[in-house]
């Protein structure tokens, strides 16, 4: 066999090499994965039937699908769901406030859908009177613990001797208010039918006394440990729906009651 021959019989060899090689890789390959944790807080996220939904729930869905990333959720109390979060690092939070204590905490992908937030008193306890924050430290607030909510307040000086309770779900908190245990609590047009629903009381049993500018906005929080590229893919997505008009679509599915569930425990 002549020189050329032995050549050519090389290069046909490391051909097939290549060519099974990337083969092998190709079927070994595993998609990108992410697990989101999540509470149960209507709209945005709860159990329903079983399923994990909610309005921010199926966008997230929707982007992963789109991003061509393999999304699991899981719901669990609040305070539960943060940390596994924090721990996981494949692990992604929603729906979460960006604050500037949690900014470093996590990666970020938003905003997503949220509401403007209020304090609400009982429509039938007109005496509570507020005009500003200041005014507020007369009376008990009552707070998620561990809520962007409880910062908010301890940030300006409320505390839990005098003016703040806490509880770890959030429909015991509209209980306690209903009971008069509690004078205020934070909510929004969005959120609050659902649980006065759950408690078979109609929007009108509260009043918003006074706006918070600056609380809440809805994000997709990512533990710092998953790829960047994973984030700017989720981020285009989120981007690309927005530009394109397609979230009022789907905002307009989740912002009425649905039947309560008490699936805020995994």
């Amino acid at each position: 066999m002549n020189l050329c021959g032995i050549k050519l019989i090389s290069y046909t060899f490391l051909g097939a090499i290549l060519i099974a090689f990337q083969i092998a890789v190709t079927a070994n390959a595993q998609p990108d994965r992410l697990t989101i944790y999540t509470e149960h807080f209507p709209p945005y996220n709860y159990r329903h039937n079983g399923e994990i939904d909610g309005v921010n729930v199926r966008l997230v869905k929707h982007l992963c699908m789109e991003a061509g990333i393999v999304c699991k959720f899981e719901i669990y109390p609040w305070l539960r769901a943060f940390d596994n979060a924090l721990k996981d690092p494949r692990g992604g939070l929603v729906s979460t406030s960006r604050t500037q204590k949690r900014e470093n905490q996590f990666k970020w992908v938003g905003p997503l859908f949220f509401a403007d937030s209020y304090l609400y008193r009982l429509g039938s306890r007109p005496e509570v009177k507020v005009a500003d924050l200041n005014g507020v430290k007369q009376y008990v607030v009552g707070i998620p613990r561990g809520d962007v909510y409880e910062e908010y307040f301890l940030e300006r000086g409320f505390s839990y001797d005098k003016n703040l309770i806490a509880f770890s779900n959030k429909p015991d908190g509209f209980d306690m208010l209903l009971k008069g245990k509690i004078d205020l609590i934070m909510g929004s047009e969005v959120v609050i039918p659902y649980w006065l629903s759950r408690l078979g009381k109609d929007r009108l049993a509260v009043e918003a006394v006074l706006p918070l500018p600056g609380v809440g906005g809805n994000h997709l929080a990512l533990n710092p440990e998953v790829p960047q590229q994973l984030v700017t893919r989720l981020q285009k997505q989120l981007n690309s729906m927005r530009s394109k008009g397609e979230l009022d679509k789907l905002k307009s599915e989740y912002f009425a009651p649905v039947p309560a569930d008490s699936g805020d425990k995994k």
